[in-house]
């Protein structure tokens, strides 16, 4: 059966390989590959970046690189019709009339693409009669504008001038009266000339990320106009005008600092999309209530204080967006919309949750977050197709049993209330993916809450829960669960079961245990279990596939050898315990980047000389007496941020140091001060050719000569101990003296 599979797979690798080859051989073939092959005889098979044919083998479309001539061109054959030149990242280039007149014997040309191009008002492109699309992709024009030219190409269908030098389009641009599409966006244009307007078949319009303040009164007269963008501008009103768009679908001012909206609006019957996010509107006009086509209306980031009473009359409207207004108080109209699927009013001054929005039976998404709500009625338990449900930071006391009968929730979210229990119904949610009721005063877990079977994530972090129970573990799907800044004591011997457990977060809490199943987690990636009181690691812990061992701020006394296991551990966290022992073994965890075990009571380390990934080895503040034996310690981030590998052994009581710390290898970083130390400076550390920085303060007396390194640019080898001196003297011409100027030069010297 093994040999039967092997080779359906080898069948199956084959047969897609060929595909491959297949797509990638017609597209050199025939035209394409007489093409290449000239090109390639002229040294230029680099300014051809892709050709691609038809069924016919015929050419149709060609994309160039922008250093190409005249010989380039000389072999293109007239059946592209899709033309290409230049890339994102190629620098600026120029064509010339004689490249656009070899051009326009391309009579099948109909799409020009042009990428980072000096535009030159001077050259004619009318010359390119056939074209429908034109497109200027990040290029450069020198007189600001398009060419004029560029007006006379009357088969013109799509003008783009994208992330352009583009300051102002031309009045001729009024000649183009096949246009349907015009896209300036992102560039820097101040304002758009009234010629626009007549450009009678123009259906799209976009004039993103410009520098506009004001439209063109008469903008009104673009009677085919179906979407217009206006995104990240400086404009400060809409004119009157815009309601002659009868045919406009989609209008989108976002992020711009109007502060009203025209009655006019209420004459665009066929809008569909209305966003005017990031504004600073104060009101809806009555009028806004007419648009009966409306299917998304965002008014979200602006000053609205009242919603009009009419709005019901907006039947297909399917998403109510009002987020960070000021709004009170919903009309009763609002529970009209029979269609509203979601109504997100988060952050605004709504006291009350509003009666109106109960009868909303399609309604599957829901955010009153923000508010002032402190109690939810019963009958929310009538909006059967909720989905998605935020009610953070509005007072809550209480969760209505009717809860329960939304059955229908994925999302659950009522953080930042003043909830002190669940109701046992919560249960009933049985579709529930994600709940989240963090920073409540909540004491304890409902048994329900085992039943939700679909539950991905679950968060009750800063709560007053004191124990986790044995229910949890039913939660099989369960991907990520956090529960940190409580006052659990223990974690769960049914912990184990969370089989799909991604990450796990319970730090802060008072967990003395860890049972031995929790090996079981084999799909974790992220264990946060510090600032606990955990006395033990279980040996199973270190079965799992984490890249961080974090249980600093415990009361842990030993590092098992079975550390040597975790092959994928790059950082152990372990500082602030009481760590007496740490294995040999950890010399054999290649990957480690980061030990930090200080402030422990740890009196001997191993010796190391296997890590070549290191970059902080801290030890500081424990009882170490013999410096430990880091053998040609590598760091493959050299001429990075990460370059630096730092050794700190200070505060401990260290009374030697050892020749052998020469060579300790790409340490760039030693700390030795606060120690005990009375001996020489070994010579030896002069070895260290990447040691940039050493500190040797607060010890009984260093002795000899300081060190004549090159890269060092710290030194700190003063103060001594109270009471004491330092028998060294500074070697003649280096270049780290001492930062406190303390030292004499050696007399021998």
């Amino acid at each position: 059966m093994f040999l039967k599979n092997i080779f359906i797979f080898l069948i199956l690798g084959l047969l897609t390989l060929a595909k491959i080859y297949g797509a990638v051989a017609k597209k050199h073939t025939d035209e394409c590959n007489l093409i290449y092959g000239y090109l390639k005889s002229q040294g230029k098979a680099e300014n051809i970046y892709d050709c691609i044919t038809n069924n016919k083998g015929k050419v149709t479309e060609l994309y160039l690189s922008n250093e190409m001539d005249i010989d380039v061109l000389s072999v293109i054959p007239n059946t592209v019709e899709i033309l290409s030149i230049g890339d994102e990242n190629s620098e600026i280039s120029y064509i010339t009339q004689e490249i656009i007149d070899e051009l326009s014997k391309l009579t099948n040309l109909n799409s020009l693409y042009l990428t980072r191009i000096g535009i030159d008002e001077e050259l004619d492109y009318s010359k390119l009669k056939n074209l429908e699309i034109l497109e200027f992709i990040l290029c450069s024009f020198p007189n600001d504008s398009i060419p004029k030219s560029v007006c006379n190409l009357e088969k013109l269908k799509l003008l783009k001038v994208y992330v352009g030098f583009l300051f102002t389009l031309p009045d001729e641009i009024e000649k183009l009266k096949n246009l349907e599409e015009l896209d300036v966006n992102r560039n820097y244009i101040d304002v758009l000339p009234e010629a626009v307007a007549n450009l009678g078949n123009l259906r799209i319009l976009k004039a993103e990320g410009n520098e506009m303040k004001s439209l063109p009164k008469n903008i009104g007269n673009l009677s085919k106009l179906e979407e217009l963008y206006l995104y990240d501008n400086y404009l400060w009103e809409i004119p009157k005008s815009i309601g002659g768009l009868k045919n406009l679908k989609v209008l989108n001012i976002v992020n711009n600092s109007i502060d009203s909206l025209p009655d006019e609006i209420g004459n665009l019957k066929n809008l569909e999309e209305l966003n005017i996010e990031y504004n600073r509107v104060e009101r809806l006009p009555e009028s806004i209530s007419n648009l009966v086509n409306l299917r998304i209306l965002n008014g979200g980031s602006n000053d609205i204080v009242n919603i009009p009473k009419n709005i019901g009359n907006l039947s297909k409207l399917e998403e109510l967006v009002l987020n960070r207004n000021y709004i009170t108080e919903l009309p009763k109209s609002i529970s009209s919309l029979k269609n509203l699927v979601v109504l997100d009013l988060l952050s605004n001054n709504i006291e009350k949750f509003p009666d109106e929005i109960l009868n909303l039976k399609n309604l599957k998404e829901c955010d009153f977050s923000g508010n002032y709500i402190n109690s939810v009625p019963s009958s929310i338990g009538n909006l059967k197709n909720l989905q998605y449900l935020r009610l953070v930071s509005t007072g809550l006391v209480d969760i209505p049993k009717s809860i329960g009968n939304l059955t229908k929730l994925i999302l659950l979210n009522i953080s930042s209330n003043n909830l002190t229990s669940l109701p046992d119904e919560i249960g009933n949610l049985k579709n529930l993916e994600t709940f989240s009721f963090n920073n409540n005063g909540i004491t304890s877990l409902p048994e329900s809450l085992g039943n939700l079977k679909n539950l991905m994530e679950l968060y009750f972090e800063v709560n007053e829960i004191n124990s986790l129970p044995e229910f949890l573990g039913n939660l099989k799907k369960l991907e990520i669960l956090n529960f940190r800044n409580n006052k659990i004591t223990n974690l769960p011997e049914s912990i184990g079961n969370l089989i799909n457990l991604i990450e796990l977060k319970g730090n802060n809490n008072k967990i003395v245990n860890i049972p031995e199943n929790i090996g079981n987690l084999s799909k974790i990636k992220n264990l946060y279990l510090h600032d606990n009181q955990i006395v033990a690691l279980p040996k199973s812990i270190f079965k799992l596939n984490i890249s961080s061992l974090d249980f600093h701020n415990n009361r842990i006394e030993r590092i098992p050898d079975e550390i040597e296991n975790m092959e994928n551990l790059s950082y152990i966290e372990l500082y602030n315990n009481r760590i007496t022992y740490v294995p040999p073994s950890i010399n054999n965890i290649e990957k480690i980047k980061t030990i930090r075990l200080h402030n422990n009571n740890i009196t001997e380390f191993p010796s190391l000389n296997n890590l070549k990934n290191i970059y902080e080895i801290n030890l500081s503040h424990n009882q170490i007496v013999d410096i430990p034996e880091f053998k040609n310690l590598t760091n493959p981030f050299f001429g990075t941020a990460l370059e630096f590998i730092e050794i700190d052994l200070s505060y401990n009581k260290i009374t030697k140091i050892p020749s052998y710390v020469g060579n300790f290898g790409d340490v760039a970083e030693l700390h030795l001060d606060h120690n005990l130390i009375d001996d020489y400076l070994p010579e030896s550390l002069n070895n260290l050719t990447k040691l940039k920085h050493i500190y040797l303060g607060y010890n009984i007396n260093i002795k000899g000569k300081t060190l004549n390194s090159q890269r060092l640019s710290i030194c700190e080898y003063y103060p001594p101990l109270e009471g004491n001196s330092y028998s060294l003297c500074e070697s003649a011409n280096v270049s780290c003296k001492d930062i406190y100027e303390s030292l004499q030069q050696c007399k021998e010297e």
